[in-house]
C-alpha cells in the first residue's frame, strides 16, 4: 500500500504542475488573442481618422487577415507537446 501511495502521489504532484502550465499558457495564447483585437481596433480607428486613403472596409479587411493568420498559427501549439514525447522517445 505505501509503494502504491508513493506513486499516486508523484504521479498526482506531475499531473499538478502539467495542467498548471498547461493553464498558464492557455491564459497566455488568450491574452494574446484579445491584445491582437484590441491594438486592431484601435490601430485601425487611428488610421482611419488620421489619413485619408483608409476606409473601413480596407482596415476590416487586413484586420481579420491579421487575426485568421494569428489563430492558425496559435492551433499548432498543442502539437508542439507531441514533438517534444516524440523527441524524448527517440532517445
Amino acid at each position: 500500500m505505501k509503494i502504491y501511495e508513493t506513486n499516486l502521489k508523484e504521479g498526482t504532484d506531475k499531473s499538478i504542475k502539467y495542467n498548471l502550465y498547461r493553464a498558464i499558457g492557455n491564459g497566455g495564447i488568450i491574452l494574446i488573442f484579445l491584445s491582437m483585437y484590441a491594438f486592431g481596433f484601435w490601430y485601425g480607428k487611428k488610421l482611419i481618422l488620421d489619413n485619408d486613403g483608409y476606409n473601413i472596409g480596407v482596415i476590416l479587411s487586413a484586420f481579420f487577415c491579421f487575426i485568421i493568420g494569428g489563430s492558425s498559427i496559435g492551433q499548432i501549439s498543442p502539437f508542439f507537446k507531441n514533438i517534444a514525447d516524440g523527441r524524448l522517445a527517440m532517445g
